[in-house]
Order: C-alpha cells, then structure tokens, then sequence
C-alpha cells in the first residue's frame, strides 16, 4: 500500500485534500482522516479490512445512525445516534472522518471534485458533502463503525470544525432566543 501526501495551490478548508486527490487519481482509493487526532498504529489497516469487497461501499471508522421523526422526514443531526455501534450495510448511517473514511473507486459522484461548489453548499459540513457525493454515485448502504474513540490532540480540537460549528449553533441559538 502505497501513501502520497502532496500540496495545494490555496486552501480549501476541508475540500483541500480529496477532490484535488480525485481529479488527480480518478481511479485510486482515498482515505480521509481529521488532522486534529491522534490515530492508533492500525486504524488505516483496520479500516482496509473492514472492506468487504464490494465496490459500491463506502466504509468509515465512525458513524452515527440518522434518526427519523414519527411522520418519516429526518430529526435534527443533534438527536441522531453520535458514533453508533450499528455496522451496516445501513441506509442510516452517517459517515463521518473522525476515524476516516474509506473511498473505493467510483463511490462518488463525478460532482465530488468540485470543491468551489462544494463549499458552497456545505462550507463547514464536509462530512455531509461526502455523504451526499455517495449517494448520488448510488453508494445507499454505507458501512461504518468498529474504531475506538478518536484522542483529539491536545489543544487542537479548540480549533476544531466540530467545536467551530457547536459554537456557531450556540451563538444562532441564543440570537433566536
């Protein structure tokens, strides 16, 4: 297995990485990984393994299952199941890069290169990007789960998107109050 790391030209916040990657390698595997935690020896291994075969699958170390209102439309992502230990294949499961993400070939939508539109529509909800890219490249059953939890380094998850939104929402939150 064979690992490349190269530059961009500007930042891109979180499309950065995967859609330069993908015009680049169209054919290739990707993996994302969050760059604010510390991984364990095995996690990329673990997370090859975790592969069943089939090409049409998106796999991720962490996941948390969407949960849906009595009438069937989708709750708010804060009462879905954070890091579920649901392993799919399930159409409920959420991806997320905490514990990264596995992309075989031709499990995105051609779309996922386009990192101006994608930070148009999810400027700071990459996850959501990549989980909707999958979709539409027919992925509907993601699989996921099955890493430990993510150490953050030590003061970098201040920085964090994560921490970034959740205090974005309070400040909306109190405004809307």
């Amino acid at each position: 297995m064979a690992v490349r790391i190269r530059t961009v030209p500007r930042d891109l916040r979180s499309y950065k990485n995967l859609p330069p990657a993908l015009r680049k390698e169209p054919d290739a595997w990707h993996v994302t990984a969050d760059d604010d935690i510390y991984y364990r020896p095995d996690w990329l291994r673990t997370l090859v393994e975790g592969f069943r075969g089939e090409t049409c699958e998106v796999l991720s170390g962490r996941a948390h299952l969407v949960t849906l209102e009595a009438d069937g439309s989708l709750r708010p992502c804060r009462k879905w199941h954070p890091n579920t230990e649901v392993r799919g294949p399930d159409p409920r499961l959420f991806p997320t890069s905490g514990a990264g993400v596995l992309f075989p070939p031709g499990s995105l939508d051609p779309r996922a290169v386009d990192a101006e539109r994608a930070m148009e529509f999810a400027p700071r909800a990459d996850d959501l990007w990549w989980c909707w890219m999958a979709r539409l490249a027919g992925i509907d059953r993601p699989t996921g789960g099955g890493q430990p939890p993510a150490d953050h380094l030590k003061g970098a998850s201040e920085q964090s998107l994560l921490h970034r939104n959740k205090r974005d929402l309070r400040g909306k939150r109190r405004a809307d109050d």
